[in-house]
């Protein structure tokens, strides 16, 4: 089927044809690469790590996925352009619109999307990454005879951009206050020093965590040490290992807590004797009383804004 104008029929679908060797050599290359990449770590063992499939309802649910945005404005602004340049694309050849190999691909998209896992070990929402290119595909259905340019209803997808660029712009100077906040708090730390961040922000932007991995400017910045460094390792104790990471490595991990700690309805105990042994500084990026009160206990406050308060580990 692959490169075909329109879907043969089944009788005439044939394996071994003129496409079949370049298909061969791509395979064989990727094959290759994964070897030469994954050779360093073959004699490594790690977690196995596990293959999650979600329920069929669970994933009707996330069919979404790829409009999923740093705003509820931007994401249903990006969801609603996208049906309307949809539909004005299908009505618009809506007699002779013509089913062929990319049209089909669309469908297969979606249909190993359902079929795959969520997670395999190492990789997660695996599933997920099919949509996009679905979504895009359905786009490159040709049609019959020549193919005018629809000029019109091409405003559309024109205006619909505009209107996203102007969602993302709105947030985007929300995100670069509180970023800015960030980076006045990090000056505060001393380099070359351990640091943990609890919490996952002042705000969050939609399903995107902006500020989860921006304490990584410290080890960037400061040469200092903090939790949840990509690598062979991977980020927990427990994970199973990146083969794909093998050329770098954090021989140790930092204790790294949960991302929700310090919310309203999630502030369990924190491991003191851990934290004390591996950190320096705590960096509480949701500021609430309730946390702060607990964290007084354990680190002396040494800076605070209105957004953020630095500790330092009292070493007991």
């Amino acid at each position: 089927m692959v490169g075909e104008d329109e879907i043969l029929a089944p009788s005439k679908w044939r394996i071994v044809n003129s496409r079949f060797p370049t298909v061969l050599m791509v395979t064989a290359a990727v094959a290759l690469v994964w070897v030469a990449a994954s050779y360093s770590s073959w004699n490594d063992v790690g977690p196995p790590g596990e293959y999650e499939f979600r329920p069929f309802d669970n994933k009707l649910m996330w069919f979404t996925d790829p409009f999923r945005s740093v705003s509820r404005l931007a994401a249903v602004v990006m969801a609603l352009g996208y049906g309307a340049s949809l539909t004005a694309m299908l009505y618009l050849r809506r007699h002779t619109l013509r089913v062929d190999a990319l049209t089909a691909s669309a469908v297969l998209m979606f249909v190993l999307y359902l079929i795959f896992p969520h997670g395999i070990p190492g990789a997660f929402a695996v599933d997920n990454r099919w949509l996009a290119t679905g979504y895009l595909l359905l786009f490159c259905g040709r049609q019959r005879g020549l193919e005018p340019e629809p000029r019109l209803a091409l405003l559309i997808p024109a205006a619909a951009c505009l209107l996203h660029t102007a969602a993302i712009g709105w947030t985007v100077r929300e995100i670069d206050r509180d970023l800015d906040h960030y980076q006045a708090a990090l000056a505060h730390v001393p380099p070359r020093t351990t640091l943990l961040p609890l919490g996952d922000g002042v705000k969050m932007y939609s399903h995107t965590p902006v500020m989860e991995h921006f304490v990584l400017w410290h080890i960037i910045r400061a040469h200092g040490r903090a939790p949840g460094l990509f690598n062979y390792y991977d980020q927990h104790d427990q994970d199973p290992l990146n083969h794909h990471l093998a050329h770098f490595i954090e021989p140790k991990h930092l204790y790294i807590a949960d991302s929700k700690w310090g919310g309203p309805d999630f502030m369990s105990a924190l491991p003191w004797t851990r934290i004390d042994r591996e950190y320096d500084y705590v960096l509480l990026v949701s500021n609430t009383a309730r946390a702060q009160g607990y964290l007084r206990r354990h680190a002396d406050e040494v800076w605070h804004d209105d957004a953020f308060v630095l500790y330092k580990v009292r070493k007991e």
